[in-house]
């Protein structure tokens, strides 16, 4: 159960589908995007009563799970209504149904609880007989059945081969970048030159398809890359040599692909990720910080090696999975 929404939470839905599959399960899909659903070769169940009658165990998961929408932004916007909403709409579902619920890399940014009483119920009770989390911290907003492993989105490279670099003088700088955060960060790059040192290109963390729900994203006239599958993406994203993002998922994915990861005014969930990775030098929220970080590229400034241990820890979400279907055979080849 992965709604349809942007990149990371599209790709995520596409690894565990693939990874389903390999295992001999017959995964569902509930509200995917378009796209998404033209790439896995599947159909998109849109009502959720319906998609949970049909299925053994529903799988939902998404980095931003764990994160507390603040009363006025679920009051004043639809969307984060809809979000918190959805939670109780699951748990009552899941209760008429009897059916259980896997949260897998769901996480949060360092909350110390949680305000949605239906989704705390969800993630403490015996409706989820194990989950996984994608930050140490999220562990103290969840029960004792959950684990830690490190982002799945570091596994993409698993699913999804990355492209092999095409040749350039100048090293390829990606930007997924805000509007509102965007502009400052632009006029310090053109002060710099930047855009004559480097090849620059934005990208949306949405496909052509559902562009309307990245019209908050900042786009370089006529240096803007899209996609229309992940395998688009992950294309783009791999073939890059450092990307700086606003948002989390676009980076996590380019380490899979050890493409380095600055965060740029990103929020906090992106901020506390690159600390339990052991990057907070990849963090900043001003221009010319980040500009001058970016002057090092290609002589002392990002020579650090990648922590291969996290991605081969990544892997385990979907280990955990296969662990408890192997135990639970009615759920293969069902």
């Amino acid at each position: 159960m992965y709604d349809k929404g942007n990149f990371g939470d599209d790709l995520m839905a596409a690894m565990f589908f693939n990874y389903l599959k390999q295992i001999g399960a017959t995964p569902l899909v509930y509200n995917a995007s378009t796209y998404l659903v033209n790439e896995l070769s599947t159909e998109s169940i849109t009502n959720l009563n319906e998609f949970v009658s049909n299925v053994d165990i529903v799988i939902i998961g998404g980095g931003g799970m764990l994160v507390n929408n603040s009363l006025p932004k679920i009051l004043l916007r639809k969307l984060n209504f809809e979000f918190e909403k959805s939670f109780y709409d699951l748990r009552k579902a899941l209760k008429r149904f009897n059916k259980k619920l896997i949260p897998l890399s769901i996480g949060g940014a360092n909350s110390s609880f949680l305000n949605n009483p239906f989704k705390k119920d969800l993630f403490n009770s015996h409706y989820s007989p194990l989950g996984t989390v994608r930050l140490p911290s999220d562990l103290n907003l969840v029960s004792k059945k959950f684990k830690y492993n490190p982002d799945v989105v570091l596994s993409t490279s698993s699913f999804f081969p990355g492209k092999p670099k095409s040749e350039s003088k100048r090293k390829k700088v990606l930007l997924n970048l805000k509007e509102k955060n965007a502009h400052t960060l632009i006029a310090e790059f053109e002060r710099r030159d930047f855009f004559n040192k480097f090849e620059i290109q934005s990208f949306s963390s949405h496909a052509i398809s559902e562009n309307k729900f990245g019209s908050y994203e900042y786009q370089l006239l006529n240096k803007s890359s899209s996609f229309d599958t992940i395998q688009e993406a992950c294309s783009i994203i791999s073939d890059a040599d450092i990307i700086i993002s606003s948002k989390l998922h676009v980076g996590v994915a380019g380490l899979a692909y050890n493409v380095p990861f600055l965060s740029y005014c990103g929020p906090q969930k992106a901020k506390e990720f690159l600390k339990d990775y052991g990057r907070t030098e990849w963090i900043f929220d001003d221009s010319i910080a980040i500009c001058d970080k970016l002057e090092t590229f290609g002589t002392n400034g990002f020579t650090e090696v990648f922590n291969d241990e996290y991605q081969k820890q990544s892997f385990h979400h979907f280990e955990i999975l296969k662990q408890y279907m192997n135990n639970n055979e009615s759920f293969i080849n069902s």
